[in-house]
């Protein structure tokens, strides 16, 4: 068990990252191997973070090492409610929503985009789907939308009638029991 504290900022998420699947993360595993076993970009395991904060670490035995989440000037820091790890063609990338209802998308630990309009109110929950290959995020604003590993929306859910805190994705490959009774094993 290792355990670091956060700093002074409001932790609204932690989760562990999405274990890349792409054949551009396996190039880069091998473009790894090929220099001596060290990463090209830094492997973050454990994603935490909250208020105007994002925190990416790395687990080495019982210790965490934390670095701060860089936002660069064209991105405003704002804060960032949920977050999930998804694959892309070109590796690993975490989604963070937003008070704001725009989803800014990290590379590392830098923020490279932003979708807004996707959601009017707070992007209040997020997840993943397929192996990251869609990305599911709800709203305060009654929406759930689907989008692509590209951020691109592909489904629009109007459930206006609940609020949206949570999303998750319940996968089933094999009937669990076809009929309801006390014989139901």
């Amino acid at each position: 068990m290792a355990s670091a504290k956060s700093g002074r900022n409001l932790i609204m998420f932690s989760m562990w990252m999405e274990i890349p699947s792409t054949p551009a993360a396996a190039a880069a595993a091998a473009a790894s191997a090929a220099n001596g076993g060290k990463p090209a970009a830094k492997q973050y395991e454990f994603v935490s973070g909250g208020g105007r904060a994002i925190h990416f670490w790395t687990v080495r035995g019982s210790s965490l090492k934390k670095d701060s989440g860089r936002f660069g000037v064209k991105f405003k820091q704002v804060p960032l409610l949920c977050a999930t790890s998804f694959n892309t063609n070109a590796g690993v990338r975490v989604a963070a929503g937003t008070c704001t209802g725009a989803i800014y998308v990290f590379s590392d630990r830098d923020v490279v985009d932003e979708f807004q309009n996707h959601h009017l109110g707070r992007v209040t929950a997020m997840t993943t789907a397929m192996e990251g290959t869609f990305v599911i995020s709800g709203s305060s604003d009654g929406s759930v939308c689907v989008h692509n590993s590209e951020l691109q929306p592909v489904s629009l859910f109007d459930v206006k009638k609940v609020r949206v805190y949570c999303v998750c994705v319940l996968q089933i490959s094999s009937p669990i029991c076809h009929r309801v009774g006390p014989d139901c094993a």
